[in-house]
């Protein structure tokens, strides 16, 4: 049997953190949330995700600071960087980092969707991008 994937959910705006974490629950996940760049790295600090989400904006930090904070303390672990509009340069950082860039959308399908390939790439032992 395989157990439900453990993912660091991080959003400065709480109504949009509380949206996606029901959406990732009722997909499977094992949710635990964040609504600061502090927060979230205590989180990583402490625990090893499967993966790892974070919006683009987190007030004086942005999710690819996170990213790159991943990259050093959990290599190999899966990062999506989100946001509301699609932008070309933080995309070519984010992939840069290793993370993929992700658009929200209001029903968050394409973010569940990278997810559960990311997961699935990674059980295997394939690439992530």
């Amino acid at each position: 049997m395989i157990s439900s994937p453990v993912v660091i959910l991080v959003d400065a705006d709480v109504a949009e953190l509380r949206k996606t974490e029901q959406v990732l629950e009722e997909s499977g996940f094992i949710v635990v949330s964040a609504d600061s760049f502090a927060q979230a790295k205590a989180l990583l600090a402490s625990m090893t995700p499967e993966i790892v989400i974070a919006d683009i904006k987190l007030k004086a930090f942005n999710g690819l600071h996170l990213a790159a904070l991943c990259a050093t303390w959990r290599p190999g672990t899966p990062f999506i960087a989100t946001h509301s509009t699609y932008d070309m340069v933080l995309d070519a950082d984010a992939a840069r980092l290793s993370a993929t860039y992700v658009v929200k959308t209001p029903t968050r399908e394409q973010l569940i969707r990278t997810a559960l390939t990311m997961l699935e790439s990674r059980r295997h032992g394939g690439e992530i991008r």
